[in-house]
């Protein structure tokens, strides 16, 4: 059994709602083999990289949702996601900017610039597994 780590983040647009896809892969850290824990909600004041408190991440968008996946994104020993980690999405209307804020001790958090607050909702797939955020439009 092993740990999943990150494999991919992108955005898709359909006709009434905007996705963030996270991908996670299996890596060689050890595990149960489920998908590991996540959380999704708003940003109740500025955001700061990491365990700081005065490192503010500037993003774009009046509101910001955070997505928190308790896995790393990438894991120096075992890889994982090696691209972008500053993301302005050309497919995507609404959502502005996605930084990932955090990546500390098998957990990693993705702050999503919104131009307002909207409506989500948050599935889990498999074949590959991903997190799925749908964004209302």
């Amino acid at each position: 059994m092993s740990a999943l780590v990150g494999a991919d983040i992108r955005t898709g647009a359909q006709a009434c709602f905007e996705r963030v896809v996270i991908e996670l892969q299996a890596s060689d850290l050890p595990s149960d083999d489920t998908f590991p824990g996540w959380w999704v909600r708003y940003a109740d004041g500025p955001v700061t990289y990491g365990q700081t408190d005065d490192q503010y991440v500037d993003i774009r968008g009046d509101e910001i949702l955070l997505i928190t996946v308790n896995s790393w994104m990438f894991y120096p020993e075992v890889g994982g996601y090696d691209g972008p980690t500053d993301i302005v999405p050309a497919n995507v209307e609404h959502i502005e900017q996605l930084i990932l804020v955090d990546n500390w001790e098998g957990q990693h958090t993705w702050a999503v610039g919104l131009d307002e607050l909207r409506g989500f909702g948050v599935d889990v797939l498999t074949g590959p597994p991903r997190l799925v955020i749908d964004i209302q439009s």
